[in-house]
């Protein structure tokens, strides 16, 4: 009740406002007056609201959402020397965006590397301002939400939305799943028959897991009658690491005397290295090799070779993030609701202002 009662209190009313009586609350969210007298008891302690003997309760601050305060938090190192153009994109897309809707926002970031096993951290400046309710809601993008704090969260029962790919609750999801089938589907319809993969699966780390990322093109291959060669996988390895690519794709195109005709890449970090062992080796592309390569819009790179492209959008997951918060805040979802988002197929030759 108190995630309710407080919801509506951020979004609804102003500083000086009087809430409905003990009995109106009650009668609408079909509760107990007791209910809501505890709930907006705890209120009161958080200082939302003062209770008036005699008169009612009443906002004591401005949480209309021009104040209402938003954190924005990665584990990751926005700054270090891995750091992702695809999540700093997001971020602040994600922080324009919920600005414009007239919240405030605050961004925290940790210190991990991209890719690299995780270490808790205290994050005592994002600790603190939830211990102090100065945030309405999260927004916690991918490696976040590991530690003690979030105990804190749920202590506070603050509304938090994620960026993640492994279809938890209250997230939105990027559906790598469904870039794997299309990246398939693309390449059986330019008549290749022989085809590749690399990527990276992790486990927990992961986008989806080395073995899901694997079975996946292994089942839509299967379906489509195409001959399958496990030495043509490669999803072992750590794309942060310099020479995954390099490494993958020569180990995968040297494996038979017979080549692959169509390559995917799961993971737009490894396409460099993949072009340059595609050059090292003398592959011609499109000629003797068809590429489809997950691109995210925010990326760019210069191989020297027409591929299709599966690209996530940044706009398209900020404006989701930055929705799914505002109706959580709302109260018109509750915590376990998804959003899933798909790639975008960008043919060779088609102009999205990146260059591949």
């Amino acid at each position: 009740m108190v995630k309710v009662l407080r919801s509506e209190v951020l979004s609804r009313f102003q500083a000086g406002d009087c809430l409905p009586t003990l009995s109106e609350l009650a009668e609408q969210y079909d509760v107990s007056t007791s209910s809501i007298r505890s709930a907006l008891l705890t209120l009161a302690h958080e200082g939302l609201v003062t209770l008036r003997h005699g008169s009612g309760c009443y906002v004591t601050a401005p949480v209309s959402p021009v104040t209402a305060c938003i954190g924005i938090f990665t584990d990751l190192d926005l700054f270090g020397p891995l750091a992702y153009p695809f999540q700093h994109r997001v971020i602040g897309l994600l922080r324009s965006t919920l600005r414009e809707s007239g919240y405030e926002v605050r961004v925290y970031c940790g210190e991990e590397q991209w890719r690299q096993n995780p270490v808790e951290a205290p994050y005592p400046e994002f600790v603190a301002d939830v211990q102090a309710g100065r945030l309405a809601g999260v927004v916690a993008l991918p490696y976040s939400l590991l530690g003690q704090w979030l105990d804190v969260l749920r202590e506070r029962e603050l509304p938090v939305v994620h960026l993640d790919y492994t279809r938890r609750p209250g997230t939105v999801n990027l559906d790598y799943a469904a870039l794997v089938r299309q990246g398939v589907a693309w390449l059986w319809e330019q008549g290749c028959r022989r085809l590749a993969l690399t990527g990276y699966g992790g486990g927990t780390l992961g986008k989806m897991g080395t073995t899901d990322c694997a079975r996946i093109f292994a089942e839509e291959f299967a379906a489509r009658g195409g001959d399958y060669q496990a030495e043509w996988v490669r999803v072992d390895l750590n794309p942060a690491l310099p020479g995954t690519g390099w490494s993958q794709f020569r180990e995968l195109w040297t494996a038979h005397t017979a080549k692959p005709d169509g390559l995917l890449i799961t993971d737009d970090a490894l396409l460099p290295d993949v072009a340059l062992a595609v050059r090292e080796l003398g592959v011609r592309v499109p000629d003797e090799l068809q590429v489809v390569t997950h691109f995210n819009r925010a990326v760019s790179a210069e191989v020297g070779w027409p591929a299709a492209r599966l690209e996530f959008d940044p706009q398209t997951v900020a404006v989701a993030l930055a929705e799914l918060l505002r109706r959580r805040l709302r109260g018109e979802v509750d915590a376990g609701a998804q959003v899933t988002l798909g790639p975008q197929l960008i043919r060779a030759g088609q102009n999205t202002g990146v260059r591949v």
